[in-house]
């Protein structure tokens, strides 16, 4: 890790530990273990090779090097609070007649479909921006985007706010006219599987999809970027998607589709959770994409 591989949780956390009396007292403000505290702070301290500071009796002793790092890291943070204003003006003024512009990211095959319909109705302008498995750590520094769909908690820097907007089921699906009269589990490791696949740092990289079969057990079929280009694969050739349930909902209902359920595999079941920076996104703006993507979820 060098510093301009930090992201904006590193930067707040070396800041914040000037700032307290003890490891125990840091971790009780970020509401994590003293262990976990204790394991980033060594991660930072060895990645950069420098002592932050020392554990006494006395509690935290910040040492000399640390102090030095640590004003460092408070200019960074002022320099990525400018770039955010200066990208917000930016973003305001290419928005129609100076509406405000929020751009939404989500990861492409997991939860990019529900963005689109959860916005209609809202106020400002929209950029919807497909990401990769990887977008976490990079997107922090990012001033542009403004709110993420993921699946899980992510360890967002203190700008964020993070709302759980409901369970996300998934399943095995197949096209009902490919299906075999009688499918069982070791059918699944036989049949051909769409798997997700995307662009990332100007090469294929491989997506995810949540299947409890690790990839390297399927045998690969077409490959899409996204879940709803995976419903329409399957119509194809025999071959198996392991799919967000809401995505193949209404081919389901139509007979079209078919979900395969096997008892070797427990239903899978994630929470989404929909995170937002506290200066970009209203509590009246949160409320509208919760209340949507809730609905949804729920249909």
């Amino acid at each position: 890790m060098s510093l301009n591989q930090l992201n904006f949780r590193d930067l707040e956390w070396i800041v914040g530990i000037r700032s307290v009396r003890s490891l125990r007292d840091f971790a009780r403000v970020k509401r994590v273990q003293v262990a976990h505290a204790s394991k980033i702070f060594q991660n930072i301290e060895y990645q950069l090779g420098v002592k932050i500071f020392i554990r006494s009796p006395r509690g935290i002793e910040i040492t000399e090097d640390g102090a030095a790092l640590i004003g460092l890291c408070e200019e960074l943070l002022a320099h990525g609070d400018r770039i955010r204003e200066f990208s917000q003006k930016q973003a305001d003024k290419k928005g129609k007649k100076g509406r405000k512009l929020i751009t939404i990211g989500a990861l492409s095959f997991l939860q990019n479909f529900l963005v689109l319909d959860s916005l209609e109705g809202l106020d400002p302008d929209f950029r919807m921006v497909e990401l990769n498995p990887t977008f976490a750590p990079q997107l922090q520094l990012m001033p542009e985007m403004d709110a993420f769909l993921h699946l899980g908690p992510i360890d967002w820097p203190s700008e964020f706010a993070t709302s759980e907007v409901g369970l996300l089921d998934f399943g095995f699906y197949m096209h009902t006219n490919h299906r075999p009269k009688k499918i069982t589990v070791n059918d699944l490791y036989r049949l051909p599987f769409i798997l997700p696949t995307l662009l990332g740092n100007g090469r294929l990289i491989q997506g995810v999809d949540r299947c409890p079969i690790p990839i390297h057990l399927r045998v690969r079929g077409d490959e899409t970027t996204t879940s709803q280009q995976a419903v329409e694969l399957l119509y194809r050739r025999p071959q198996v998607a392991f799919l967000p349930e809401i995505v193949a909902r209404k081919k389901v209902k139509s007979g079209e589709i078919c979900l395969l359920e096997f008892s070797e595999f427990p239903k899978v079941r994630e929470m989404l959770h929909l995170s937002v920076k506290i200066d970009q996104v209203s509590n009246q703006l949160l409320k509208g994409l919760l209340e949507r993507m809730k609905s949804n979820l729920e249909i």
